[in-house]
């Protein structure tokens, strides 16, 4: 009777899902890692958000915080970039997130003085934290999956991060009251020991794809460096649209989050009712990318391809833009940044990353790994220094 009830499981997964039956524990494990990676994110940002929206001049002190973060990342991105391809990816992720969790905890003890010195740091560490758990996570299913199974399995698994915005965003909602926003920070480091465990679960069930990575990726002699540097991997004209790509929608993005925390800042006054007032964003947006993340994405991919799917973020944030201009003739200024946002948080994690992720598909496997942590470690936090830079001025 068990077998027939795993049986029949495995074949409404297959049919709903088309998720294999030797598939599902590598899926699941994958889902669950960025669903808390997702989720440790959102809470780290709203936290360092809400925090950094107690300095009295945060209006101009914002604008310097991109440059900060652009500094600081592509600075440790690109340290980093030169070193990552010595361990096998499962490894490099347990040490990452092991000093991650305690470098969070050194924090939330700082955090006690209520310093804006420490708000300041929070926040570009943030970045720091969300740059190195991001890009690690899809560096390292790009090699446990296979160009066919990201095709089928990628939706999937990108909706753990959708429904991290759900689940989180109603955990900070309803307890932040209780909790207090401050002391979200064990949540944070919480979450980061479960993604511990399932990396460390990940490496030991393909561990025989990840020594075949780790086996094809260059070494450290002089000629191997010189064919991955990044002059070399940036020859080719695919790698090129996709490092444009991605800088012209952070600098976009960049320009729009400016916009919802300032409006947020100049609504709300009190420190918890921001914190809910974002939690509630995380919520609905969640919502909202969940459906068409189940629903739309698989299927946009498969019947109109990647160019249709990257133009969906742009249109939508075009849209939401003309929004902001109309405000307040039809709705208030809140309302309408905070629309404006949704629709560029909702597509972005949704339809653009998955699609994003299968662009890097077709590069070779000794360049797949240096190209996305250079665009995604680097570049797109020149394009958010960049667009500090234009806020300063404006400002």
């Amino acid at each position: 009777m068990m077998k027939a009830m795993t049986s029949s499981l495995n074949q409404i997964l297959h049919d709903t899902l088309r998720v294999r039956p030797e598939e599902l524990k590598r899926t699941s494990l994958s889902f669950i890692y960025l669903f808390m990676a997702v989720g440790s994110f959102i809470v780290a940002r709203i936290t360092r958000d809400v925090l950094f929206l107690e300095i009295p001049n945060y209006k101009a002190q914002l604008p310097l915080t991109y440059i900060g973060i652009a500094m600081s990342v592509s600075v440790i991105m690109f340290s980093y970039a030169k070193v990552e391809r010595v361990l096998r990816r499962d490894r490099t992720n347990l040490i990452t997130l092991t000093i991650l969790i305690s470098v969070t905890l050194a924090f939330r003890a700082a955090l006690e003085q209520q310093s804006y010195t420490i708000y300041w740091a929070f926040y570009i560490w943030v970045e720091i934290f969300g740059a190195f758990i991001i890009v690690q996570f899809w560096t390292f299913t790009n090699e446990i999956f296979h160009a066919r199974q990201a095709k089928r399995l990628f939706a999937i698994i990108g909706g753990g991060g959708v429904l991290a915005n759900i689940a989180f965003g109603l955990l900070v909602k309803r307890y932040v009251n209780e909790i207090g926003t401050e002391n979200l920070l064990f949540i944070i480091a919480g979450c980061l020991v479960i993604c511990l465990f399932a990396v460390f679960s990940l490496g030991k069930n393909a561990r025989a794809e990840l020594e075949a990575a780790l086996q094809k990726r260059p070494g450290n002699s002089k000629r191997q460096r010189k064919l991955t540097s990044p002059q070399t991997v940036f020859k080719t004209k695919h790698v090129r649209l996709i490092a444009g790509a991605v800088m012209l929608t952070y600098l976009v993005s960049t320009l729009v989050d400016y916009q919802f925390k300032v409006i947020i800042g100049e609504s709300i006054s009190e420190m918890n009712a921001r914190t809910q007032y974002f939690g509630a964003f995380f919520l609905y947006t969640g919502i909202l990318g969940a459906t068409i993340q189940f629903t739309v994405t698989a299927r946009l991919l498969e019947r109109f391809g990647v160019l249709p799917a990257l133009l969906l973020l742009p249109i939508a944030m075009g849209a939401g833009s003309i929004g902001l201009l109309m405000a307040p003739a039809l709705l208030s200024g809140l309302w309408a940044v905070s629309i404006s946002k949704g629709s560029e948080t909702v597509l972005r994690y949704t339809v653009t990353d998955s699609t994003m992720q299968l662009l890097y598909l077709p590069l070779p496997p000794d360049s797949r790994g240096r190209a996305k942590t250079f665009i995604d470690g680097v570049l797109k936090y020149v394009a958010i220094g960049g667009a500090g830079i234009l806020l300063s001025i404006l400002v």
